[in-house]
């Protein structure tokens, strides 16, 4: 529900972006200047908060991490754990690269610079969608408070308000 928010927070400051010119903080949308400034500790915060949030959903890391157990030497299993992270980054990274390349030659094609943004609303607020109906099937098989699990479907309702807003037309 956090990467959902944030990638709705993303989506809009884009908007602003595409309206209003380039803003401070979406300046990291540009490779240029993303490659002209050195990090700041703010963006480094933010992607890696981002990471360990992936790295605590779904069994993918377990299932993929497991076999380094079973590895006759420390030695084996560092190659391995080390060629397995390079690999999930790189292949996350080839993702990120083609489907941010593909909206942005997609927004190109159609004349609509704002492509990308709205894609990334979409996958945001299913994102944020997923996590609120997950957080509350949990909620209800662990038998926690009702009261908890009319909070979770509280706040996905304001979140889903909040998303109306933001695709209002200005």
């Amino acid at each position: 529900m956090i990467i959902g928010i944030n990638g709705i927070q993303e989506a809009r400051e884009w908007t602003r972006e595409q309206a209003d010119g380039p803003t401070e903080r979406a300046a990291q949308h540009s490779i240029e200047v993303a490659l002209a400034n050195p990090a700041r500790w703010d963006s480094v915060g933010s992607t890696l908060l981002t990471g360990i949030l992936h790295g605590c959903s779904g069994s993918g890391h377990l299932l993929g991490v497991m076999p380094a157990l079973a590895m006759p030497s420390w030695a084996c299993a560092t190659a391995y754990l080390t060629a397995f992270g390079i690999g999930t980054m790189i292949a996350m990274s080839t993702f990120t690269a083609i489907v941010g390349e593909a909206s942005i030659q997609m927004g190109e094609r159609l004349n609509q610079p704002d492509v990308p943004a709205k894609l990334s609303l979409v996958t945001s607020v299913f994102a944020l969608l997923m996590g609120t109906i997950w957080t509350a099937r949990a909620a209800t098989l662990l038998r926690i408070p009702q009261q908890a699990v009319h909070s979770s479907v509280a706040l996905g309702t304001y979140l889903a308000r909040v998303v109306a807003v933001a695709l209002a037309p200005a």
